[in-house]
């Protein structure tokens, strides 16, 4: 497992999930966006189709039940939807719920407080369980 955490500057820092998402699909990789609440994963699934003009992402919102096809998928409930080997997190997690992912993406958006606190604590968390924690500054 490889865990990356990347810190964001500024308060757009799903602009910043939106492209860590794309980097992971065009490399091939299946991606399950695990998102906060269902508004957050709505929010999530809508700004991957337009976050940037010339991007394509093929994703689907998954809503629980049986999983879906889509490279990315985007939800709210733990597990994995479409057989994902990358989990990303916009969410708060502990380290036995990111269990079965070959990578994990994560994120520290310093300039949101409500954010970067839980993130700091994540990153502390990862590491005390002994997981490979890679910190990526902005």
């Amino acid at each position: 497992m490889r865990i990356d955490f990347f810190e964001v500057k500024g308060p757009r820092w799903d602009l910043a999930l939106c492209e860590r998402v794309e980097q992971a699909y065009a490399a091939g990789l299946r991606v399950y966006v695990w998102a906060e609440s269902q508004a957050d994963a709505r929010h999530l699934d809508d700004l991957l189709w337009e976050f940037r003009e010339d991007s394509f992402v093929p994703h689907g919102l998954w809503q629980g039940g049986d999983g879906i096809d889509d490279p990315v998928a985007v939800g709210w409930m733990p597990g994995n939807p479409n057989g994902a080997r990358c989990l990303v997190l916009a969410r708060d997690a502990r380290p036995d719920e990111i269990q079965g992912f070959d990578r994990v993406v994560d994120f520290a958006p310093v300039d949101l407080p409500d954010r970067v606190g839980p993130a700091r604590q994540r990153f502390k968390a990862f590491r005390a369980a002994g997981l490979p924690v890679r910190f990526h500054k902005a």
